[in-house]
């Protein structure tokens, strides 16, 4: 494997590569000594004129086989999902969530997705910066907020004062698929309905330590909400667990009340129980749990 360095109005950016082939590109503060610059390497021409481009301000994506992205499969289906998002757009990490449920039919998280983005090899490439918070803030970019922020003005967006994305709501680049996990319900087990406050699918159960617990798991077993007011992807992530065990999380997009009860020190109203499972052999498992008021009768 080979090294070469680009140097870009952001900084020195750093390239590694093997014959046409890209692995990883990745932001450097420090100009490498003995580097050698990516402008003399014939191997690397392509990905020059793109980088170029870029920040001459021009939309580019390489051919897929110019890039090598090298994780788990997991990993590498969140990175193909990245270079959907088009130049000059955003998505959040829970639009790429349901984006990559829909697809893969395997319950996700936010969290998770942030995850993966967090260890995308191929900085800018596979533009892991236009990926933001719920709010549309910067979070969760390994080189600095600072370079988020210039690589999408750069494409086009504006800031205001707090680092949020004017126009987000038109800007954002809504989840890709037609149909929910919900639509399994026919298969599943149903609990007592009664003081419901709302239900959830936990996401990214297999991305934690819910197969560690799965054969304690039954309808009707009770489950901890713990809120994470400090979640880089999501100020309202509300994690689900059991006996200490991570399970999942609810889903970005339906949390926000129940934050804001445990975040408030209201957590004592609330009981969340497992309201139906289905584990059946070759389907992902699919955990969906009822938050309800308790009966103080």
């Amino acid at each position: 494997m080979l090294s070469a360095y680009y140097q870009s109005k952001l900084g020195v950016i750093q390239l590694t590569y093997q014959g046409r082939s890209l692995y990883g590109l990745a932001f450097d503060d420090d100009l490498p000594q003995d580097g050698q610059p990516a402008e003399s390497c014939p191997e690397l021409e392509e990905v020059c004129q793109a980088l170029d481009a870029y920040f001459a301000g021009q939309a580019v994506q390489l051919a897929p086989e110019s890039l090598v992205l090298q994780g788990t499969p997991f990993q590498e289906r969140v990175w193909a999902l990245l270079r959907e998002i088009p130049y000059g757009r955003v998505t959040t990490y829970g639009d790429l969530a349901q984006t990559y449920e829909d697809r893969y039919q395997a319950p996700m998280s936010a969290q998770a997705i942030g995850g993966a983005v967090g260890l995308n090899p191929i900085a800018l490439l596979v533009p892991c910066h236009r990926v933001v918070s719920s709010r549309g803030q910067l979070t969760g970019y390994a080189y600095g907020p600072h370079r988020k922020q210039a690589l999408l003005e750069g494409e086009g967006l504006t800031f205001d004062d707090r680092g949020q994305v004017i126009n987000f709501s038109s800007i954002k680049l809504k989840a890709k698929g037609a149909e929910e996990m919900a639509k399994k319900d026919k298969y599943l087990v149903k609990y007592d309905r009664s003081r419901e406050l709302d239900s959830f699918k936990v996401k990214g159960f297999r991305c934690y330590d819910g197969l560690d617990v799965i054969d304690d798991l039954k309808v009707g077993t009770a489950v901890d909400l713990l809120a994470e007011a400090d979640n880089p992807y999501d100020s309202d992530a509300v994690q689900v667990a059991y006996k200490g065990h991570q399970l999942g999380y609810l889903p970005a997009d339906d949390n926000h009340f129940i934050s804001q009860l445990l975040y408030f020190g209201h957590g004592n109203i609330l009981e969340a129980r497992i309201l139906s499972l289905n584990f059946d052999q070759g389907i992902e498992p699919l955990i969906t749990i009822q938050v309800r008021i308790k009966d103080k009768r």
